[in-house]
C-alpha cells in the first residue's frame, strides 16, 4: 500500500497542459486508477485527497487535477460505500468536462460516477427522475456515449461499460450499456468495429434480436473479424429460433475465422461437437445439426465472448457440417 501511495503522491503534482488529450495523459490517468485500486485504507486516501485539493486550488483550470481528485473520491466511495464521495467525484469529473469538453476521459469518468450515484439512489426517487429524463443512469449512458463521440479512438468507453454489464447481468447496468452503445453507434464512433460488436451483444442480451443482427452485420461491413462476426450472427440466429440461418453463419465463420479470439471460441464449441466416443458421458444418437442448435443457443445465453467454462480444458477439433 505504501508503494501505491508514493506513486499516487507523484501523480498529484500539476500536469503539463497540452492542446488535446495525448496518449501520455491517458497513460497517467490509467496509472493513477491502477494505483488507487490497490489502496484499501480510506484514511490514507482522505489525506491524499486533502493534499490534492491544495494543489487544485493553485491549478483550478487543470483538467487532469480534477480528474485525479475525481478518481480519489470515486475510490473512497467504493471503499466506504458513502454516496457523498460519489457526489464529489461527479462534481470533479463534471468540472473536467467543462474545461476539456473535447477530451474523452472526463466524459467516461463522469459516466462512472453517474452510474455509481444511480446505484445508490432510492428506487422511488429514481423513478421520478427517470420520468423527468434526468436520472443518473440515463446521464451515465449519455456520458459514456459522449466519450466515444468526441474521440472515436476512445471507443473502449462504450465497450467497457457493455462488457461489464454483460458479465454482471445486472439490469440497470445493462440498460445503461444499451443506451450508451446505441448512442455511440449512431455517431461517427459507429464506424469503429468494436462499438458495433459491443452493441450487438448488448442488444441480444436485452432480447432485441433484429437490432443485434443489424449491429453484427454492421460490424462485418466495416471490417470486423469475419470469424467472430459470423459466430455472433450464428448465436443470434439460434437465439431467434432461426436454425437454418444460424447453421450457415456458424460454419461460414468457422471457415474464415483467423483471429485468436475467434479460433479460441470455435475450439471451445468444437469440443461439444466431438463424436460421442471423444466425449465422456455423451449421449448417443441425434444429428450434428441438432447438436449444434442446442449448443449455440446455450452459448448465446452466456456472457459475451466467453466459451462455456466447462469447455476450457478441451483441445482442438475440426468443425464440419453434416
Amino acid at each position: 500500500m505504501r508503494r501505491s501511495l508514493v506513486l499516487l503522491a507523484l501523480l498529484v503534482g500539476p500536469a503539463t497542459r497540452l492542446a488535446a488529450q495525448a496518449p501520455a495523459e491517458r497513460a497517467a490517468i490509467e496509472a493513477l486508477r491502477d494505483s488507487l485500486a490497490r489502496v484499501t485504507d480510506s484514511l490514507s486516501l482522505k489525506r491524499l485527497e486533502t493534499a490534492t485539493i491544495q494543489v487544485a486550488k493553485q491549478n483550478r483550470d487543470d483538467p487532469l487535477i480534477h480528474l485525479r481528485l475525481g478518481f480519489i473520491a470515486y475510490r473512497l466511495g467504493e471503499i466506504t460505500n458513502h454516496k457523498s464521495h460519489d457526489d464529489d467525484a461527479a462534481g470533479e469529473f463534471e468540472w473536467a468536462t467543462q474545461l476539456k469538453p473535447d477530451w474523452p476521459y472526463p466524459w467516461y469518468s463522469r459516466g462512472l460516477a453517474d452510474l455509481a450515484q444511480g446505484e445508490h439512489a432510492v428506487i422511488a426517487i429514481e423513478n421520478i427522475r427517470a420520468i423527468l429524463g434526468k436520472d443518473y443512469l440515463s446521464r451515465a449512458a449519455q456520458a459514456f456515449a459522449r466519450a466515444t463521440q468526441v474521440d472515436p479512438s476512445f471507443a473502449e468507453a462504450a465497450m467497457d461499460v457493455a462488457n461489464t454489464a454483460l458479465s454482471q447481468r445486472i439490469q440497470p447496468r445493462l440498460q445503461v450499456a444499451l443506451d450508451a452503445v446505441r448512442l455511440a453507434a449512431a455517431s461517427p464512433a459507429g464506424r469503429t468495429a468494436g462499438v458495433q460488436l459491443a452493441r450487438g451483444r448488448v442488444e441480444r442480451a436485452a432480447g432485441d434480436v433484429d437490432s443485434a443482427l443489424a449491429a453484427f452485420q454492421a460490424y462485418l461491413t466495416i471490417g470486423g473479424d469475419s470469424g467472430l462476426g459470423l459466430l455472433e450472427l450464428a448465436r443470434t440466429y439460434y437465439f431467434a429460433r432461426r436454425p437454418a440461418e444460424g447453421w450457415r453463419a456458424y460454419f461460414a465463420g468457422a471457415r474464415t475465422g483467423r483471429s485468436a479470439t475467434a479460433v479460441d471460441l470455435y475450439r471451445a464449441d468444437g469440443a461439444l461437437l466431438a463424436p460421442p466416443r471423444r466425449r465422456r458421458g455423451a449421449q448417443p444418437g441425434g444429428t450434428a445439426r441438432g447438436a449444434l442448435s442446442a449448443l449455440v443457443l446455450r452459448l448465446a445465453q452466456l456472457p459475451a465472448g466467453e466459451p462455456a467454462p466447462a469447455l476450457r480444458h478441451h483441445g482442438t477439433l475440426p468443425l464440419r457440417p453434416g
